[in-house]
C-alpha cells in the first residue's frame, strides 16, 4: 500500500525513506484514514521545492501544510430573485470529514501548475 513516499528531488534518503514506512504503518494501525494512493509535496512555501514526498492522507496527520483548488457556485435566477450560493455536502463515506458541508468542486494541489487540471478532474468525479 505504502509507494515511493518520502523522497526529495528523485533522491532517496534513508530518513525520508523511513518516513514512508512510518506513514505505512500508521496506516496499517488505523491511525491514517482515507488512503488516497496519491503522492504529495511537503514544502515550505506554495512555489517553493518539495522537501518530500508523503501520501496525501498523512499530511493531516503530520500538520503538514497543504493547498487545494475550490469552487463554489453562485446561482442568479431571470426573475430577479436572490442569487443563491450552491453548498455541497460531504458523502458519509467518506474517511474525511463525512457528512460535513463542502465546497462544491475541491481537490488537494501540489503546486500552481496543476490546480486547473485537478479542479477539472475532480469537476468530472462530482457530476458522476
Amino acid at each position: 500500500m505504502v509507494g515511493a513516499f518520502g523522497f526529495a528531488c528523485g533522491v532517496i534518503f534513508p530518513t525520508l525513506a523511513a518516513l514512508g514506512a512510518v506513514i505505512g504503518a500508521l496506516y496499517a494501525e488505523g491511525k491514517i484514514p482515507g488512503w488516497h494512493d496519491e503522492t504529495y509535496a511537503i514544502r515550505n512555501d506554495f512555489d517553493a521545492p518539495p522537501l518530500a514526498f508523503i501520501e496525501r492522507a498523512a499530511s493531516r496527520f503530520f500538520g503538514t501544510m497543504t493547498y487545494a483548488v475550490h469552487l463554489n457556485g453562485i446561482v442568479k435566477y431571470r426573475n430577479k430573485a436572490p442569487q443563491l450560493l450552491w453548498i455541497a455536502r460531504r458523502a458519509d463515506t467518506k474517511a474525511t470529514d463525512p457528512g460535513m458541508l463542502d465546497n462544491v468542486v475541491a481537490g488537494a494541489s501540489a503546486g500552481a501548475s496543476a490546480s486547473s487540471r485537478r479542479s477539472s478532474r475532480n469537476a468530472g468525479k462530482k457530476q458522476a
